[in-house]
């Protein structure tokens, strides 16, 4: 699962969701979910290994990164509803878990706080 978040939210200039931990956050949702639901996820990281050894012959963890990329990017397109529905839910979780981490946050405020967000109160300036 690090690779694949890492491949959603990849390091740059700033953390990636490695660093984030968001591997752990996603653990911590799976296991607050029903059971049908972290069953779903699940079948979903079957069904994406499934993708990667009929199109590369191998697991996802095992191709390079850019056919992991490419298989991602493939993914948005996919005829496979239930595939598709599986990406959503992988991306939808590392950016949740993300932007909810401190890096995340401190990546949202690192030009500090926009001014559309600031308190106008006289009695806070």
């Amino acid at each position: 699962m690090i690779v694949l978040t890492e491949l959603i939210v990849p390091a740059t200039d700033t953390p990636g969701a490695k660093a984030a931990k968001v591997n752990e956050y996603i653990d911590l949702m799976l296991h607050d979910v029903e059971e049908d639901r972290g069953h779903a996820f699940l079948q979903a990281l079957g069904r994406l290994d499934g993708y990667a050894i009929d199109k590369h012959g191998a697991p996802f963890v095992k191709l390079s990164e850019a056919r992991r990329t490419a298989i991602l990017e493939s993914l948005d397109g996919a005829e496979d509803p239930e595939l598709k529905t599986g990406a959503e839910f992988f991306k939808r979780l590392t950016v949740e878990g993300y932007y909810t981490s401190k890096i995340g946050i401190d990546e949202l405020n690192k030009d500090g706080v926009p001014a559309t967000f600031a308190c106008t109160h006289a009695s806070h300036g």
